[in-house]
């Protein structure tokens, strides 16, 4: 360090002439500062040697004092603390024995459950949970506890998707609608109903007015027709080779598709008929069913003025004055008012049996088929219900909706997987996916 050293001369020192010597310590000089251009130096803070920072100390508070002075707050603060503990506490404890009782509660319904999955016989089982889903919905209407209502709730939506697979029922609340016939014409009441496959093409007949009507499933375009100067008074259709047969008591219509041209009548009120009722066409053969007559007259339509044949070789267990529908698919199947589904084969009855229905059909039925299907499709309107079914009676799936309880005949496309149900001025369409 650099320090100056200042000689003087003392008279206290002795004769012999000795110098004292101070050392004084000089300031550091401040190393030179180097300018950077375009660089500004920082500024060095500049200390105040007479300024003191005065930290203030706290004053000593004895404890006794303090709570002498604060007795009664602190008596409060500790009586909330344990207050709050306590409710703590009691919520803890309500919250487990809640759940213990819910659990206890649900435990029962689960057990029953668990019984019938377990045992073989289906019908059983799904009676079984209908039952057992109508005593869950009716505790949880009842109960006047939030949460064991709520359990309830979610028991019974498992319980519900549970029957769906095992029953194959499928519930829909609102069927779409898929065209109005009130925009063709605002009296429209569509009475009878067929299907052309290969054109896509639903033929929907007004009985009460004599029109008929061709309705394109891809375009949703309708093309109507009178037919009430030939053919007055038509009760039903049948389509066969893009050719739709209208039959009346009159005789038979013939019209090709799409309905452009009026047709011709190509089958003549036969001196046989008494009271026909019901037509359907099977290559190149219509068949008409005659409730009076006690029989199903088959026409050759490459020879249609030839006299008919009964088709039917005996007439035993027919009960014609309840039959409502009849579909030809190289068999002949009638349905009735009672809900009976019956198979013929070359002329004779032969046994057919729904197998796997838990609540077979008992009220009047509506027939759909095709010779390519494996699938016999049942329309219950009473029951408010589709049922499908294989050609062997084996139950495959059920469609349940309130809609269908004003509906009286059905299509199926089933290269499209839909269902077109018809109900009077109203077409529905059901996605069979």
């Amino acid at each position: 360090e650099a320090c100056d050293l200042i000689v003087m001369k003392t008279n206290t020192l002795s004769d012999t002439g000795a110098l004292g010597a101070v050392i004084v310590q000089a300031p550091i000089p401040a190393a030179p500062t180097q300018t950077i251009p375009g660089v500004v130096p920082p500024v060095r803070p500049q200390t105040n040697p007479q300024r003191t920072m005065h930290i203030p100390t706290l004053a000593p508070v004895h404890w006794k004092v303090f709570r002498r002075a604060h007795k009664k707050q602190l008596f409060v603060a500790v009586g909330i603390g344990v207050l709050l503990v306590a409710l703590v506490g009691l919520r803890t404890y309500m919250s487990v024995h809640e759940q213990s009782v819910i659990r206890s509660t649900l435990s029962v319904y689960q057990q029953r459950l668990d019984a019938l999955t377990k045992g073989n016989n289906r019908i059983q089982e799904i009676k079984g949970m209908r039952d057992l889903m109508s005593e869950v919905e009716d505790r949880e209407k009842n109960t006047q506890d939030a949460a064991l209502a709520h359990a309830y709730a979610g028991f019974l939506l498992q319980l519900q998707t549970q029957y769906a697979q095992v029953s194959g029922e499928r519930h829909i609340e609102k069927l779409n609608t898929f065209y109005d016939f009130r925009l063709v014409a605002a009296d429209f009441m569509a009475t009878a109903l067929d299907f052309d496959i290969p054109g896509k093409v639903a033929v929907v007949l007004d009985g009460n007015k004599s029109r008929i009507l061709s309705l394109s499933l891809e375009k949703k375009e309708a093309i109507p027709l009178s037919i009430d100067a030939q053919l007055p008074s038509p009760f039903d259709v049948s389509v066969s080779d893009r050719n739709a047969y209208v039959l009346a008591n009159g005789g038979v219509m013939q019209l090709s598709l799409p309905l452009d041209t009026i047709g011709s009548v190509v089958i003549a009120r036969d001196s046989t008929w008494q009271t026909p009722k019901l037509i359907d066409t099977f290559g190149t053969n219509a068949y008409i069913l005659d409730t009076g007559a006690r029989a199903l007259f088959k026409y050759d339509l490459t020879s249609p003025t030839a006299s008919p044949s009964n088709w039917f070789k005996t007439e035993q267990g027919i009960n014609f004055d309840t039959i409502t529908t009849l579909r030809v698919d190289g068999n002949v199947w009638l349905g009735d008012s009672n809900g009976q589904v019956m198979k013929f084969m070359q002329g004779n009855k032969v046994p057919f049996t729904l197998q796997g229905v838990v609540d077979p059909p008992s009220s009047s039925i509506t027939l759909f088929t095709t010779p390519d299907s494996d699938a016999l499709y049942i329309l219950e309107p009473r029951a408010k219900r589709i049922l499908i079914v294989g050609k062997d009676g084996a139950y495959k799936s059920s469609i349940i909706s309130d809609d269908l309880s004003t509906a009286d005949k059905l299509i199926v496309d089933e290269g499209d997987k839909k269902i077109y149900v018809l109900a009077g001025s109203l077409m529905y369409e059901i996605d069979m996916q």
